[in-house]
């Protein structure tokens, strides 16, 4: 059963993505998300918040599908693309410490593993909406290398120093859970305070 501060943290960023969202209404074209904002927390929220950061994805997508009139069908295509394909490669490969961006490796770490993960997760969600006859298949490669490379330069400069202004605050509250790595080690850590 999931503890009343994870519901909350989850609400809280689910209510952050959907404003970020939101504003990306003003800032692509219409019918496609070639800047899509919501984009740098992609990769953030696995980073500081674990599973609860890709859990926080799911509602998130619900309302945002909602709100452009293609739910279910865009919320399908989110979760294949951007939950499967995009979120938990980040959360399952990358180490904790990454997250700090202290060091050149971590920095080239991210770029490693965010880099092909935002490709394959863009072309996923335009398959898929594809599938559905949301996006004509001809378009595919050429929006999803478009979206890729806005949706890479904007992770590339956002989340990096994103994490490192986050990460302190979110330790001192007890709010940072890490990847996948990190939430395994506080599981131990709890278990081993207990006994």
């Amino acid at each position: 059963m999931p503890a009343t501060r994870d519901v909350v943290l989850i609400a809280i960023l689910t209510v952050i993505w959907v404003a970020i969202a939101v504003i990306g209404l003003f800032i692509s074209i219409p019918g496609f998300a070639v800047l899509y904002p919501p984009v740098i927390l992609m990769s953030v929220y696995p980073l500081l918040f674990g599973k609860r950061g890709v859990i926080a994805a799911i509602p998130s997508s619900i309302i945002w599908n909602i709100i452009k009139g293609i739910f279910p069908l865009g919320f399908i295509a989110d979760m294949c693309g951007v939950v499967l394909v995009w979120m938990l490669p980040i959360y399952f490969l990358l180490p904790p410490e990454v997250a700090e961006f202290k060091k050149a490796k971590h920095f080239a770490m991210y770029v490693a593993v965010m880099v092909p993960v935002s490709i394959l997760g863009v072309l996923t969600v335009l398959s898929v909406l594809s599938v559905f006859g949301i996006v004509p298949q001809k378009l595919i490669i050429p929006v999803g290398l478009i979206t890729a490379a806005a949706s890479i330069i904007l992770e590339i400069i956002v989340a990096p120093p994103l994490c490192r202004g986050l990460i302190k605050y979110l330790k001192a509250s007890g709010m940072y859970y890490g990847t996948w790595r990190n939430e395994r080690m506080l599981v131990k850590v709890q278990q081993n305070s207990k006994s």
